[in-house]
Formats: structure tokens, sequence, C-alpha cells
């Protein structure tokens, strides 16, 4: 019986370990498709928008969460958004 709970709690860790590097591998192309074109490719903002490279990341996901079109339509799940914002702080200015 010990076997069987061991197995599964190693499975379901196992599991999240790899969603959550199959998750931060996602990011970078997620910031290309949903924010590169009005921010630039590195965060460095563009004619109408600000630069958004090295932003703190709980600002990041506070501005995506509650900012209107087009940003409302991204998509992104909260774990995306967060991922999202851990990513862009890690920009360089």
């Amino acid at each position: 019986m010990k076997r069987i709970l061991v197995a599964i709690v190693l499975s379901g860790v196992s599991s999240t370990l790899w969603a959550g590097a199959a998750l931060a591998a996602d990011i970078p192309a997620l910031y290309q498709k949903h924010c590169a074109a009005c921010h630039g490719a590195n965060g460095q903002g563009g004619t109408a928008t600000p630069p958004i490279a090295g932003m703190p990341a709980s600002a990041v996901a506070k501005v995506v969460n509650a900012h209107p079109t087009p940003m409302d339509k991204t998509g992104m799940t909260a774990d995306e958004v967060a991922a999202m914002g851990r990513y862009v702080s890690n920009l360089k200015k």
C-alpha cells in the first residue's frame, strides 16, 4: 500500500514539474504572440506604448488583468499571466 501511495505522489509531483517547465517554455512565444507587436520584441516599448522590460511581475499581471482591448483578448490563463509577469520583469531595460 505504501508503494502505491508513493507512486501516486511522485507521479503528481512529476506532472506538476513537467507542466511548469512546459508553461515556462511557452511564455516567450506567448509574449511574441500577444505583446511584442505593441511593446517591442524585447519590451522596449513602441511608438504609442510604454516600455515594459524590467517592470515588476505583479505590476505586469495587474495591468494585463485590468487592461481593456486588446489585452483582454489574449485568452491567457491566470498562471500564464503570472508567468508573463515574471518573464517581462526579467527582460533587460
